[in-house]
């Protein structure tokens, strides 16, 4: 069975996730422990004010990581009109439990006023995902401590891109396809892009007048 897995599309994919969960685990546990600490603290002694005040900044990181949880789960399959911006922010902090790569961080260049796309959001969260997972991996590697991603767009088109992620396979390819985009493996650079929402309207009007 371990071998089916490894030669399915979706081991890539499935991989990361349990990796992803067992992270967020960690770290709600971590979180639980220190709430019901400063629960107790909140009703004793002199440290109840300081307790009180810290707990609901506890309570709100728990929430924070039940969302992410709800994240992994994502609907992969309806398309919506929405920002990449939120979405990537959303899959670097998905990653950042990622107990092999708590030490990586990442930088964004982001282009302001990116134009709003149509895709399912929860196959954007994971394409970009793959891809932050395989571009640490080849940070990693290299022995460089940060990465960086690129996010750009001009009125048809907006794109993802870094530096030449190692690994990415089928799953990915076929998540860029459901986001009605394409993957670009390239010798130096990986880049995923997508259709503008904008873009998308145009085409479809030009097939409505060519009919």
């Amino acid at each position: 069975m371990a071998d089916l897995l490894d030669d399915s599309p979706l081991a890539e994919w499935l991989r990361l996730s349990e990796a992803l969960q067992a992270g967020l685990v960690h770290a709600l546990n971590n979180r639980i422990t220190a709430l019901s600490a400063f629960a107790e603290l909140a009703e004793l002694g002199d440290d109840a004010l300081t307790a009180q005040s810290v707990l609901p900044r506890e309570l709100s990181l728990l929430h924070q990581l039940n969302g992410l949880f709800r994240l992994l789960v994502s609907d992969t399959s309806t398309a919506e009109a929405l920002e990449v911006g939120p979405v990537l922010d959303d899959a670097l902090a998905l990653h950042a439990h990622h107990p092999s790569f708590r030490s990586l961080r990442c930088t964004v260049m982001r282009q302001s006023d990116l134009p709003p796309v149509r895709t399912p959001r929860g196959a954007l969260l994971r394409v970009l995902l793959l891809i932050i997972e395989h571009v640490k991996e080849e940070a990693e590697a290299t022995g460089d401590g940060t990465m960086t991603l690129t996010v750009e767009a001009d009125e048809r088109e907006l794109s993802v891109s870094a530096a030449r992620s190692r690994g990415l396979g089928r799953y990915a390819l076929a998540l860029a396809e459901r986001c009605g985009g394409t993957l670009e493996i390239g010798a130096s650079t990986t880049r995923f892009s997508l259709p503008t929402l904008a873009e998308l309207r145009r085409r479809e009007k030009a097939r409505t007048n060519s009919d």
